[in-house]
């Protein structure tokens, strides 16, 4: 339940900040194509999936859900720009093909160093969405490699994030690569109600999208790609104020300084990015 003798591996623009005090177990999964940049993104989603209880001063606010679990961190990008809101940061990501699939092959192929050495990956949680040609049907690039490479190694699950749309993420083709794909669990978000978790979040993208393939053409509307959903409101987590990765250039301080402190959190932050990292 813990997420005990299991290898976990968060895959998106940027790295966790392992100098965070419940995240000094994170290990980086080598991309030769990039420079590895720490990001407050990165940092929130990694802690929501396996953040650890500082044994120096134990609190149940650093606890992830799968605390026990080996966890590494990939980044894609060799650079990028955010904005950001209650419910979301929002990425202009800078792709090519080497720096977005190495740590996935890395991942999935044997290619993680760590305590268990050589290990493949029990599951890759990746929270970004890439709004590119073929996103909404899972035909682009990105979306059919990272199939591909979850057909061939059946073992390693790969979840997603459906994105958010504000005010409304209410579709059709609302969800983009690689959420769009196939061999993935897609996850929505389930916002606060009077009588539970009941009810998807007002912002969590859903469909339905198109289907397209090279034999049948394009059927509109005929795919509904969320998978799951998951609570995933008002958290609160690991915070990075430092200088590298998508931090706005607004945020104040550094790692090292007030505002990047190892034992600071956000409050009150929402978005399908924590949905996709409860589930895995």
């Amino acid at each position: 339940l813990t997420g005990t003798n299991t290898v976990i591996a968060n895959i998106e623009a940027g790295h966790s900040w392992d100098g965070h005090e419940t995240l000094t177990h994170a290990q980086q999964i080598n991309n030769p194509y990039i420079n590895d940049q720490v990001d407050r993104h990165s940092t929130w989603v990694a802690m929501v999936m396996a953040g650890r209880t500082n044994p120096n001063s134990p609190g149940e606010h650093q606890r992830g859900l799968a605390p026990d679990a080996e966890l590494h961190t990939g980044a894609i990008s060799p650079g990028w720009s955010t904005s950001s809101s209650r419910y979301s940061t929002s990425f202009t990501l800078n792709f090519y093909g080497q720096s977005t699939y190495s740590p996935y092959r890395a991942a999935v192929l044997n290619g993680i160093t760590g305590p268990t050495n050589n290990r493949t990956a029990d599951v890759i949680n990746s929270s970004y969405n890439a709004n590119i040609s073929g996103a909404q049907t899972g035909t682009d690039r990105i979306s059919g490699t990272l199939d591909a490479l979850a057909n061939s190694n059946p073992r390693t699950l790969l979840t997603t994030s459906v994105g958010n749309t504000i005010p409304s993420g209410t579709g059709p083709n609302k969800v983009n690569s690689p959420a769009a794909g196939y061999n993935n669990i897609s996850v929505g978000s389930l916002g606060i109600a009077t009588n539970g978790f009941v009810n998807s979040s007002t912002f969590s993208n859903g469909g339905p999208n198109d289907y397209q393939d090279p034999v049948n053409g394009t059927v509109s509307q005929a795919r509904q790609v969320v998978d799951i959903a998951a609570p995933v409101q008002q958290l609160s987590t690991a915070y990075y104020g430092g200088g590298t990765g998508g931090n706005s250039p607004t945020l104040s301080g550094s790692a090292n300084g007030p505002a990047g402190s190892s034992d600071y959190y956000t409050r009150s932050v929402s978005g399908t990015s924590f949905a996709a990292p409860g589930v895995a």
